[in-house]
């Protein structure tokens, strides 16, 4: 039966007609390994057993690996391997992603409330007694909801096919993105508590550090799409899925710090 249905699908090449085999990459298996060595690499510098170089290396690598993978995506669709089915499945890809990334800040979210309820969280006054919640974080909402703002502007050139929209509009964002991951600095140098302090400091630092990384990924990927307008146009209005995911996974960051604001900086037990 085995026998007959590959004969099948071989004398019927039609079948793979909108199908597309990648070749073997060794990509997946070495950014897996990169993601844990970074959080092994994470708990023993918060442990005092290694220092941040690690870390820092960790985390550039990460970055390289992805960058490397996008050119990889890049050339395939450039040949033409992506049909109408790969383009749906590669949206439907990153929809799971956002998925699962929905359950991650989740996660966290749900450790907010478990010890906003406790007796310490609510004598601490954390993090209200640290921060302003109507000065540095407020200043990082605008500079988030303005980045969604030129980042649909970028959108609407590129469907317009106004070349100088599109690059204004991704200039704009980037320029955002470093403007809010400055504003998360400043705050952090500001407040004197540490992410060692207690469980409620650890779940205000990991969770808005980790929305910060999420926010610094995006303009990494805002900058690749950038590189490929100023040397050539490699995408347009009717092909654009890569452009589309980015477009996805920044509003996603915009609505997570919008819960972050509410939940943890105006909400807080005081």
């Amino acid at each position: 039966m085995f026998l007959k249905s590959f004969n099948y699908l071989s004398v019927n090449k039609s079948y793979f007609c909108s199908l597309y085999e990648v070749f073997m990459s060794f990509l997946p298996a070495v950014l897996s390994v990169s993601v844990l060595s970074l959080l092994v690499f994470l708990v023993a510098f918060w442990n005092q057993l290694l220092g941040f170089f690690y870390v820092k290396f960790s985390f550039f690598f990460i970055v390289v690996l992805v960058l490397v993978w996008f050119f990889d995506l890049l050339g395939e669709s450039q040949v033409g391997s992506f049909s109408n089915k790969i383009s749906q499945g590669l949206r439907m890809s990153v929809v799971l992603f956002i998925f699962s990334e929905v359950f991650l800040f989740f996660s966290f979210f749900w450790a907010f409330f478990h010890f906003s309820n406790s007796s310490g969280y609510v004598s601490l006054g954390f993090p209200a007694n640290v921060v302003d919640a109507g000065g540095i974080p407020f200043l990082g909402s605008f500079i988030l909801l303005y980045s969604a703002l030129s980042f649909s502007l970028a959108q609407w050139g590129l469907f317009s096919q106004n070349y100088s929209f599109f690059v204004i509009g991704l200039v704009l964002t980037i320029i955002f993105g470093f403007l809010f991951i400055l504003v998360q600095v400043v705050e952090y140098s500001s407040s004197f508590m540490s992410v060692n302090f207690s469980t409620p400091g650890a779940v205000f630092y990991v969770t808005t550090c980790l929305h910060g990384s999420h926010v610094f990924l995006g303009t990494l990927g805002i900058i690749y799409f950038l590189v490929r307008g100023f040397f050539n146009f490699f995408f347009s209005s009717q092909s654009h899925v890569g452009f589309e995911a980015a477009l996805w996974y920044w509003h996603f960051v915009d609505v997570v710090w919008l819960f972050l604001f509410i939940f943890v900086y105006l909400l807080c037990p005081i």
